[in-house]
């Protein structure tokens, strides 16, 4: 038996808003929106008319199955409540937690109780037990208990302007008391890439932060939240227009004063590893060193890796081969891009770190830069994290995780001069 994917569909149907109309989710040019439909005449009108961004996703009431509120893409938590019950509890945890992100995730049929998550860019998350009879919140559960009144820095979503004039976001993070001086910097891109940073607690962030680093978080293109033309933006700009955005962006807070040309490091997971590796390799002349974890070295290889995997005509393949812009057959270019073909470029010292039990990116990505690196004489440390996967996801190799950076980037950077 054969199946193929649908793609010729007109609309989604999210759920039913009355006996008679339906929700969908449709496209006005590269915005995705929300139509009712009329179950009896076919016909589909707009549901709201104020809609300027694209629809990311859609909630139902687990005890009715009832749409009960719209999610826009964004970097920025922005939802519109369909119940109008919701609506107004939404707005009054908004105003009892003021410049905090407040999310309502789950609820008693009556919706007398409501579990709501909190969050900000400096305040870890914490879920609260919500009594919309009483109006009084519980403390429910909390990350990181030790961190009770510890002062983290502000994350802040700024813009600036790429090369090519493009509006780049950016989340800034500042060390507290570091008054107006020049900081030791690290570039932190994303994974994904067809991903993002969002404006909620980065534990990576805060604890470089809190070592004294000024942390530049760029939204390249490429980046999702932004648009569906800005995330398009970045097919076929592996190390090219993606990267000049990262570049680009140290460059702008170079700019502004804030950062030290002298003491920047590039630091990333996953594709962020990728262009870390591409920064120390492109651009060697910007950054006083590199940190990859679980980074892309040999685009080639991955695209081997991918096709043993889940065959030479799968989904994945093809979605690589697309998004790189390049197949691996395409020698000198894809080599033009694969830092581990550029080890020679590498000017600073660099720090490699991979789960052994990676599937998404296999360690064989930092093992082949690592030779590389070692061929052409360069520095470098190279540290597997024995049973740790591609998330970090064990406790104490995200600690280990940490430390490691700390150890390497402190003598390179010397935070607190």
């Amino acid at each position: 038996m054969e199946y193929t994917d649908v793609t010729n569909t007109p609309f989604e149907i999210e759920g039913l808003l009355d006996n008679n109309t339906a929700l969908v989710l449709d496209y006005d040019g590269n915005k995705r929106v929300a139509k009712k439909l009329n179950l009896t005449t076919g016909a589909l009108t707009p549901a709201y008319s104020d809609e300027t961004k694209s629809i990311s996703g859609v909630a139902t009431d687990p005890f009715t199955n009832v749409p009960i509120a719209l999610f826009y893409e964004g970097l920025t938590p922005q939802r519109r409540w369909l119940d109008p019950d919701l609506a107004r509890l939404q707005n009054a945890l908004n105003r009892a937690f003021p410049n905090k992100h407040v999310y309502l995730t789950s609820w008693s049929r009556d919706k007398k109780q409501i579990v709501v998550g909190v969050e900000s860019g400096s305040h870890q998350y914490q879920n609260y037990l919500f009594d919309t009879t009483s109006m009084q919140a519980q403390l429910l559960t909390e990350l990181e208990p030790s961190f009770e009144g510890f002062a983290f820095p502000t994350k802040e979503l700024l813009k600036f302007n790429a090369r090519d004039g493009l509006e780049i976001p950016v989340f800034v993070t500042k060390p507290i008391g570091e008054g107006t001086r020049r900081l030791p910097t690290i570039v932190m891109p994303h994974g994904g890439p067809e991903s993002s940073d969002d404006a909620g607690f980065d534990y990576v962030a805060q604890f470089l932060a809190t070592r004294g680093y000024l942390v530049i978080q760029p939204q390249f293109r490429g980046s999702t939240g932004n648009g569906i033309d800005f995330s398009n933006a970045g097919y076929g700009e592996w190390g090219g227009k993606m990267q000049n955005d990262v570049s680009d962006s140290l460059k702008w807070a170079i700019e502004q004063g804030w950062a030290d040309s002298s003491r920047v490091c590039i630091v990333g997971a996953s594709y962020g590893g990728y262009a870390a590796l591409a920064g120390a390799t492109m651009t060697p002349e910007l950054y006083a060193c590199a940190i990859s974890f679980a980074g892309v070295s040999d685009l080639a290889l991955m695209q081997i890796s991918r096709e043993n995997r889940s065959g030479k005509s799968s989904g994945s393949v093809s979605y690589w081969r697309e998004h790189m812009g390049l197949t691996r057959f395409e020698t000198a270019k894809i080599h033009a891009i694969s830092p581990a073909h550029l080890a020679q470029n590498v000017r600073a010292p660099i720090l490699l770190m991979h789960g052994r039990d990676d599937t998404v990116v296999l360690i064989n990505q930092s093992q082949v830069m690592a030779n590389a690196l070692r061929r052409a004489g360069k520095t470098f440390e190279f540290i597997e994290l024995d049973g740790e996967d591609h998330h970090l996801s064990k406790q104490e190799t995200r600690e280990r995780y940490l430390v490691e950076m700390e150890r390497f980037l402190a003598p390179i950077l010397r935070p607190g001069q």
